[in-house]
């Protein structure tokens, strides 16, 4: 099944398209993605990034919650098709690619979803002593930092004195933030 997470009126063009491809869709609201668990293995995420209100937050919930999404577009330039592939998008299609494309593509990440739960059994949860403890304007600006950094796949280097929570940081970023 496919989640299409947009706020879409019937009859446009994703709709056309996926019910030419017989695929089963549902549309969620941004707020509403779910982690991966058993229920709901079969859901991979389509995301029209043009009609996304607020992409940083979806892709650090979409990290989160160790889910495949499959950006799409019209017309896209390469830039854009980096710009999301680098954010962690399984596949990016354009509207203009042909339906063999797009039903391999859905497919081949659904199978990858399906396996990754089996192999790894889907999320953990966030362990309390994960959690960066203070308020602080340095620790305020480190999670700021921790969610922006967290969900790519940018090398990043913690330094700190022995005890400060490097260890803690680390996690934090490993998880998507």
């Amino acid at each position: 099944m496919i989640a299409l997470i947009e706020k879409t009126e019937s009859g446009t063009a994703i709709e056309e398209r996926l019910n030419r491809l017989k695929m089963r869709f549902q549309c969620f609201r941004e707020d509403l993605v779910e982690d991966l668990h058993k229920q709901t293995l079969e859901w991979v995420y389509l995301i029209n990034l043009a009609k996304v209100e607020n992409w940083p937050a979806l892709r650090v919930r979409l990290a989160q919650a160790n889910r495949y999404y499959i950006a799409y577009g019209k017309n896209l330039h390469s830039e854009k098709v980096v710009e999301a592939m680098r954010d962690g998008a399984y596949d990016v299609l354009d509207l203009n690619d042909s339906d063999e494309r797009w039903t391999k593509s859905l497919e081949k990440a659904e199978r990858s979803q399906c396996l990754w739960m089996e192999l790894y059994g889907g999320s953990e949860s966030v362990k309390e002593e994960d959690v960066l403890v203070g308020d602080s304007p340095a620790i305020e600006s480190l999670r700021r930092t921790i969610r922006r950094v967290g969900p790519t796949d940018a090398a990043v280097l913690v330094m700190g004195e022995s005890g400060v929570g490097k260890e803690r940081v680390a996690r934090m970023m490993h998880q998507g933030g």
